[in-house]
Order: structure tokens, then C-alpha cells, then sequence
């Protein structure tokens, strides 16, 4: 670990891995057809199993605010706070 420490800290062989990272992935090309592929059957499968773990951790939080006191302020809060947090970010492009 320790000689990863100082070949890191080394401007010479940081720029000597990215010589060979660049000079393999101009011989490497045609496999990224393939690793795109495999990516992205990756992200699906990641998809498939995330959605219902959010769906499910959206209901049980939800029903654990409703059991704090006045829950309804604290629903139109994070309501609230929820459309200001997108209208932000559609203001500022991202």
C-alpha cells in the first residue's frame, strides 16, 4: 500500500499511466462495443432490484411520519421543499 502512496504522489509515472491507459484503449476500442453491452444489462438488473427497495423505503417512511406529531406540516414541508429543490435545479440547467 505504501509504494501505491508514493507512486501516486509521482507526476512522472501518473503521466506515464495515462500515456499507457491512452494507448491502450486506442487498441482496446473494439472491446468497448462489448463492455458497453455488458454495462449496460449491468444497469438494468441494478434498476430491476433498486425501484422496489426505493418503493418500499418511501412507504415505511412515510408511515413512520405520519405517526410524529402534526404530520401534516411536516408532509407540505418536505413537499415544499421537494418542487423548490427541482424548480432549483431546472433553473440552473442540471
Amino acid at each position: 500500500m505504501n509504494t501505491l502512496k508514493r507512486l501516486s504522489n509521482s507526476t512522472l509515472v501518473l503521466l506515464l499511466c495515462l500515456g499507457l491507459g491512452a494507448f491502450a484503449g486506442v487498441f482496446a476500442g473494439p472491446a468497448g462495443a462489448l463492455a458497453y453491452f455488458a454495462g449496460q444489462i449491468y444497469l438494468a438488473i441494478v434498476n430491476m432490484a433498486a425501484v422496489p427497495l426505493l418503493v418500499f423505503a418511501m412507504f415505511f417512511g412515510l408511515r413512520q411520519l405520519l405517526s410524529l406529531p402534526r404530520p401534516g406540516l411536516r408532509i407540505g414541508t418536505m413537499f415544499a421543499l421537494a418542487v423548490a429543490l427541482v424548480a432549483a435545479c431546472a433553473a440552473a440547467g442540471t
